[in-house]
């Protein structure tokens, strides 16, 4: 159960990191195209 746990949190982290890396790079690629 604990296991179970672990990984969803590890999967919950992971994802929002790959969202706001990706939001900080639409948002300098937007302001280098300007």
């Amino acid at each position: 159960m604990k296991k179970i746990f672990t990984l969803t949190l590890i999967l919950i982290s992971g994802l929002t990191i790959q969202i706001f890396a990706q939001d900080k790079i639409e948002k300098s690629v937007g302001t280098g195209k300007q």
